[in-house]
């Protein structure tokens, strides 16, 4: 069903490791954002004060607009993880030799080799179809 396939290519691990920065780099700002607001609140309050204490915190600290600005940092983010897998995709499909059926799965970065995890659809089909008449079986 599946085979791995291990390729060097430097430019392309360059590639997938600024990738995984960038997707860190994103959690990691959404995470501090949401623990700086956590930690705000202290928790013996009520629901109908806590409502209140944000829309105050709202008011002075503008947090729509951190909120907006969180959201354009992260998809910028995005985009350049985007414009890296369009660089990275073609040139996996040029090195690995894939059947009629097969298509590729997973691109990860192993050590200073890149691990590409090819999926065989006809034969997931199969296994599915193996399942379903098993399950039918059993009722």
């Amino acid at each position: 069903m599946y085979r791995e396939i291990k390729l060097h290519l430097p430019m392309v691990s360059k590639y997938l490791k600024e990738k995984e920065t960038l997707v860190h780099q994103g959690r990691d700002k959404t995470f501090r954002a949401l623990l700086a607001q956590a930690l705000e609140f202290e928790t013996d309050y009520t629901t109908a004060e806590i409502a209140t204490l944000v829309n105050q915190i709202r008011k002075e600290k503008n947090l729509e607009e951190y909120k907006t600005k969180m959201e354009t940092d992260r998809n910028k983010l995005a985009l350049k993880v985007q414009q890296i897998q369009d660089k990275v995709i073609p040139q996996i499909y040029k090195k690995v030799q894939l059947e009629e059926f097969e298509d590729l799965e997973t691109i990860e970065l192993a050590g200073p080799e890149i691990l590409v995890r090819v999926v065989d659809q006809v034969e997931l089909y199969k296994a599915a179809l193996k399942k379903k008449k098993e399950d039918a079986k059993k009722i």
